[in-house]
C-alpha cells in the first residue's frame, strides 16, 4: 500500500510503499492521481517477483558486482569475493520506483533505482517490462518504455571490457 502520498518538486506524486524482497521501504513516483492504482500493481509486482526472475536479477547484479571488482583493486572492493546467487541482494537498497505510464504498454513496466555497495557513485538501476529485465547496470535513468535509449544501450556482451548493460536479452 502507497503511503505518505504528496507531490514531488516536479508535480508527481511520490509514496512510500515496503518491497518485501530487499526488505525495506522505498519511494515510488508515479504521474498523477490517476495514476496511484498502476503504481501500486508496480510496487507490488517489484516486491513479490517470480522466483525465476529474481534469479536472473541476481545473475545480472552479479555481472555488474564482478566487472567493478575486476575494474577495481581487490583491496579496495569492499564486497567479499565470492558472493554468488540472492546473497547479492543484501548489498543492494532499491531508493525509488518510477512508475511511469504509457499507453501502448501492455502489463507493468517500471524502472528502480538503487544503491549498491559495490558502486556508490553510479548506483544501479532495473528496469523491467512485465516478465522481462531490460536493464541492469549504472543509474541512467533508461525508462521501459524508451526503446531508441534501450536498444543503444544493447544488452550483456561477456567480450566487452564493460558492458553498459549486464542483463541478457530475454
Amino acid at each position: 500500500m502507497i503511503r505518505e502520498i504528496h507531490k514531488n518538486q516536479f508535480g508527481e506524486l511520490e509514496g512510500t510503499v515496503w518491497n518485501q524482497l530487499f526488505q525495506t521501504d522505498l519511494t515510488i513516483c508515479f504521474p498523477g492521481e490517476a495514476d496511484q492504482a498502476y503504481a501500486q500493481q508496480c510496487a507490488a509486482y517489484f516486491s513479490n517477483l517470480p522466483r525465476e526472475m529474481v534469479d536472473r536479477l541476481c545473475i545480472y547484479c552479479l555481472r555488474y558486482c564482478d566487472a567493478l571488482r575486476d575494474f577495481f583493486d581487490e583491496d579496495e572492493f569492499e564486497i567479499p569475493a565470492g558472493v554468488s546467487g540472492r546473497d547479492i541482494l543484501s548489498y543492494i537498497t532499491p531508493t525509488l520506483l518510477m512508475a511511469e505510464t504509457c499507453p501502448n504498454t501492455d502489463g507493468l513496466a517500471f524502472h528502480v533505482e538503487c544503491e549498491c555497495d559495490w558502486e556508490a557513485e553510479h548506483g544501479l538501476e532495473i528496469t523491467i517490462s512485465g516478465n522481462r529485465i531490460l536493464y541492469v547496470g549504472p543509474y541512467e535513468d533508461i525508462s521501459p518504455h524508451n526503446q531508441a535509449r534501450l536498444e543503444s544501450t544493447g544488452f550483456y556482451d561477456k567480450k566487452s571490457d564493460f558492458p553498459g548493460n549486464f542483463a541478457d536479452q530475454e
